[in-house]
């Protein structure tokens, strides 16, 4: 047994001082149930906002200037500079999020901390994720580097793990241990309210950044259903421009669309738990979207919440395979497969319980228990 101590790389979303958590966290959070002390070093993924090192309850602010890669370089050599060397700390494990922090863990290795593992999770993967060509073709070569270099590779969804074996087939040197991990929460950490306590007519869509187009999409579906369904209450959970909520101020739609904003973890799932029925949707206007996984859909399965997504993600096919939820591509397709849950007790129950199991099959602390003996961490 390597020694319990664990280095943790992440870039993180601001938002009116609400950071956003991943799938990544999932796996420092149970790390730290199986006695592991994590000093956590996590930079912005956008935007000028405070770096910050984190162990326990000890929390240093630290501010890195520019933009891009003069800031990328910049947090590379933070990272090096910032992680104690194995003779005061040896770190049994260094967990890194993206590229740019498997480059900072595999020169703390090199350097620093010669005999610990390095996990490189996945959570995206894109072709073309700037709109600048240098640094696509830099993006991909750190991409490759990763999956290839890495002593464990977690990857998100199914497809990505076919293009990181894709990608380390290239190359006959790559090394390291591939392991699927969904993005799905601690099942029993994930509150479940009984149906017979909810509002059936309560619908939520949870997501970090909901542009204007997904707004009006909404607002026409829920003006569809509630020709059937007066009562339906749509809440709407994560960050949406001010001008986008004129639809809050119409009279017909007041009391049928409710926004929160973007808030803590905790408000989210407890908003989540206590809803009927889960709405996802992606555009696929961002690259890495292809390859992602939907922690929200996994979310809402282990709050035994049945879902409605359209098929952009992979998840929505997994879960519609799983009896756990619909797939519906259309704003008709979605009010209609609304309706027939609010409609269909019984086939909303089974639904419910087809999602409660396959959010138990998939429960990340066995996934991570699983992992860890494979690794031998």
């Amino acid at each position: 047994m390597r020694d319990k101590n664990a280095l943790f790389l992440v870039h993180r979303i601001h938002k009116d001082n609400i950071v956003k958590k991943g799938g990544a966290d999932y796996i420092a959070d149970y790390l730290k149930t199986q006695g592991y002390w994590i000093i956590a070093i996590e930079h912005p993924l956008y935007g000028s906002q405070k770096s910050f090192i984190k162990c326990g309850e000890d929390v240093r602010k630290f501010q890195i200037y520019g933009n891009g890669p003069i800031r990328w370089v910049q947090e590379i050599f933070f990272n090096i500079h910032n992680t104690p060397n194995s003779e005061k700390k040896d770190f049994g494990l260094i967990l890194a999020v993206d590229p740019l922090n498997f480059v900072s863990a595999y020169l703390i290795k090199l350097f620093k901390q010669k005999k610990t593992k390095i996990l490189f999770h996945s959570i995206d993967y894109s072709e073309n994720r700037f709109e600048f060509f240098l640094l696509d073709y830099v993006y991909n070569l750190l991409y490759a580097f990763s999956v290839r270099n890495a002593d464990i590779v977690t990857f998100v969804s199914k497809v990505m793990g076919e293009k990181i074996k894709e990608i380390r087939g290239k190359n006959p040197n790559s090394r390291g241990i591939l392991h699927y991990l969904p993005n799905s929460p601690e099942y029993e950490k994930i509150p479940k309210v009984n149906p017979s306590k909810k509002n059936e007519n309560a619908i939520v869509y949870s997501k970090s950044f909901i542009s204007n187009s997904e707004i009006k999409i909404l607002s026409r579906v829920i003006k569809e259903v509630v020709v059937k369904h007066p009562n339906v209450v749509l809440h709407i959970v994560g960050n949406v421009k001010k001008n986008d909520h004129s639809i809050d101020s119409k009279s017909e739609m007041r009391k049928n669309i409710k926004f929160y904003g973007l808030v803590p973890y905790e408000k989210n799932i407890e908003i989540m738990s206590h809803s009927s029925i889960g709405l996802g949707w992606y555009e696929n206007k961002l690259s890495f979207e292809k390859y992602n996984d939907s922690l929200k859909l996994r979310e809402y399965a282990a709050s035994g919440l049945p879902a409605i997504c359209n098929n952009k993600t992979s998840t929505a096919l997994e879960m519609e395979n799983e009896g756990a939820g619909i797939v519906a591509n259309t704003e008709a397709e979605i009010a209609i497969a609304i309706s027939a849950l609010i409609s269909d007790n019984k086939k909303y129950l089974n639904m419910r319980q087809n999602a409660i199991k396959w959010a138990r099959k998939n429960d990340k602390k066995n996934l991570l228990k699983a992992l860890l003996t494979k690794i031998d961490l």
